[in-house]
C-alpha cells in the first residue's frame, strides 16, 4: 500500500454531543472517512443521534448540538459543515494527498486543472529537470542543440534556474517541485 493510501485511510474527525460536553461529559466517536465516503455519510455522522449511538450512550433531550473536536490529516474546524468535508474531500479524488492540501490553503492561486497538470521533479533531479527544459526551449527556438551543448561549460546555471523560475510556476511540496505551466 502506498503512502497516499495510507494518509487517505486516516481522514477522521471526532464528532462530539456539545450538550454532553459542556455537563463534563466527552461523548463521541472517531468517523473516518476516504475520497469514496458521501455527502451523506457525512452528514449522519455529525448527528447528535449517530453519536451517541456510535458511543454506546442514551442520548438526553438537551442534546441537540454537535461541534469536532479532533481530526486527522484534513484540518477542519469545530463547525466545519459536510458539505465543505465532502467538497475537500473531492479534490483528492483529483490530486495526490500533499498537492491537494497544498490547493486546499490556496484556492484563489491555482486551479484544480492546473495542478493535476503540474509536473512533479523530484527534488534531486530538479536541476537536470531545469537545463533539459532550458535545452528544450533552445532547441525550439533555434532547432540548434548541439550548439548549446558544445557551449554548455560557459552556461550561468543559477541565471537559468532564476529564468525557469520567472517563466513557470513552481511549488516546493515535502522535497517535491511541482511545476505549473501557465
Amino acid at each position: 500500500m502506498d503512502n497516499k493510501t495510507e494518509e487517505k485511510e486516516k481522514f477522521g474527525i471526532y464528532p462530539t454531543c456539545l450538550s454532553c460536553y459542556n455537563n463534563g461529559s466527552l461523548v463521541g466517536y472517531w468517523f473516518r472517512y476516504d475520497e469514496n465516503t458521501t455527502e451523506e455519510e457525512i452528514e449522519k455522522s455529525l448527528q447528535v443521534e449517530e453519536i451517541h449511538k456510535q458511543a454506546d450512550t442514551k442520548i438526553n433531550p438537551y442534546c441537540d448540538e454537535v461541534f469536532i473536536t479532533d481530526y486527522e490529516f484534513l484540518e477542519v474546524d469545530e463547525y466545519t459543515q459536510p458539505k465543505e468535508i465532502f467538497e475537500m474531500l473531492e479534490v483528492f479524488k483529483e490530486l495526490e494527498y500533499e498537492l491537494g492540501l497544498y490547493y486546499l490553503e490556496n484556492k484563489n492561486d491555482y486551479t484544480i486543472e492546473e495542478l493535476k497538470e503540474a509536473q512533479k521533479v523530484n527534488y534531486s533531479d530538479y536541476e537536470d529537470f531545469i537545463y533539459e527544459e532550458f535545452l528544450n526551449c533552445f532547441d525550439s527556438y533555434t532547432n540548434k542543440v548541439s550548439t548549446i551543448e558544445n557551449i554548455s561549460y560557459f552556461l550561468d546555471y543559477e541565471a537559468i534556474k532564476r529564468w525557469f523560475e520567472e517563466w513557470m510556476e513552481v511549488i516546493e511540496i515535502d522535497n517535491n517541485y511541482y511545476i505549473v505551466y501557465r
